[in-house]
């Protein structure tokens, strides 16, 4: 959750409407208790704008009583999640559950976009297109692959192909590597290729956007 926070405050209008895929994969709490924890998650999340896509580390029968999608792969350190699920204590669990109450009807999280979510990585010459959707790869993306989304695309590993978000013409589109080293990125057409970006870049967590006035793709890597 740090790492979120942080990442929205300094790329607040980018990071308002992310995909995340949950990992409680080092929860060590009792069933019943993970299904109130899994919930509390999702709510708090989808309060600050962003869509639950997923869940690794919980039975596929508490993530569909919470209605997040069961992901039955097991995420490498390569291509772990953006929030890891620790165990919390006591007080923190209280004071959400204050706050939870304390919500009032205004503040009901915005309708969902749908995504396509694909469990395994893409290999050279394969190509993958989601339309009137976000697209989030939980593996990585091949050299000689292409994958394409009429929304934002997101890859939970290294990214090596090329990668086109906003084919339909959206501007506000992104694309997020954990790893990311591609042959191109573009965001509605405008493209940028790897001779074209920083070896500074290469390798790292990175966000792609598109500065529109300037008709410029924009790279920001940590």
């Amino acid at each position: 959750m740090t790492e979120l926070e942080d990442l929205q405050r300094r790329f607040t209008q980018t990071f308002s409407c992310l995909n995340i895929v949950l990992n409680f994969s080092e929860l060590h709490f009792e069933e019943e208790d993970i299904a109130a924890f899994v919930m509390e998650a999702k709510h708090c999340l989808e309060r600050l704008g962003h869509h639950v896509v997923g869940a690794v580390g919980i039975k596929s029968t508490i993530a569909t009583a919470c209605g997040i999608k069961p992901i039955r792969q097991k995420l490498d350190e390569a291509a772990s999640s953006l929030i890891i699920g620790k165990e919390k204590p006591e007080e923190y669990v209280e004071a959400v559950s204050v706050q939870k109450n304390e919500v009032s009807e205004a503040h009901q999280s915005p309708p969902q976009l749908a995504s396509m979510i694909i469990e395994e990585s893409i290999r050279g010459g394969q190509s993958v297109y989601a339309e009137n959707k976000n697209l989030v790869i939980i593996g990585d993306v091949k050299r000689g692959a292409e994958i394409a989304a009429d929304f934002s695309i997101t890859v939970f590993g290294k990214l090596e192909g090329r990668a086109h978000a906003g084919v339909n013409g959206s501007t506000t589109s992104t694309i997020v590597s954990h790893n990311f080293d591609p042959e191109l990125v573009s965001i509605n057409g405008t493209y940028l290729a790897n001779q074209d970006i920083l070896e500074d870049d290469l390798g790292k967590v990175a966000l792609v956007q598109l500065k529109e006035q300037q008709n410029k793709i924009i790279i920001r890597a940590a």
